[in-house]
């Protein structure tokens, strides 16, 4: 409890929190737009019901999604793996707990490296949607967007 009323008293937490609730009020909005946008061609008791679906399944999918983040979060404690104790003093780190954390591999590190993996494919297939070059690569497609 005394290390939860720490946090509560510290300027990042607030920051954070008011970060949140911001993300939070602009993503609801978001979601009563789509909403209101997906039931639009729906009339009467069909367009209400949809209407009221489509709420509440979008506040029970943010719910979860906030409860998975919170969990991926607490995967930090233990490594599954660590990298070679040599790496970071190669890479110029000389803080013994910046070494420490920078080898050691945790599910939260692979979780969050799978998905900047996906979301780095998805924006090359964008680019090359935009660019009209298929099979190009990232170099290709950068020098032609120049």
């Amino acid at each position: 409890m005394e290390e939860l009323a720490t946090h509560i008293v510290t300027p990042a937490f607030w920051v954070s929190l008011v970060a949140l609730t911001f993300l939070e009020i602009v993503l609801g909005i978001d979601n009563l737009l789509f909403v209101s946008i997906a039931v639009g061609k729906l009339r009467g008791k069909q367009q209400t019901n949809a209407r009221r679906f489509g709420v509440w399944a979008a506040m029970v999918l943010r719910i979860v999604m906030l409860s998975a983040i919170f969990w991926i979060i607490q995967l930090d404690a233990t490594p599954i793996f660590t990298m070679p104790a040599e790496w970071p003093a190669m890479l110029g780190m000389h803080n013994p707990q910046e070494a420490e954390e920078f080898i050691a591999f945790t599910v939260k590190d692979l979780i969050l490296l799978a998905g900047g993996r996906v979301r780095g494919a998805g924006t090359l297939d964008e680019l090359r949607a935009r660019s009209a070059r298929p099979a190009a690569s990232l170099e290709d497609i950068f020098l032609a967007l120049t």
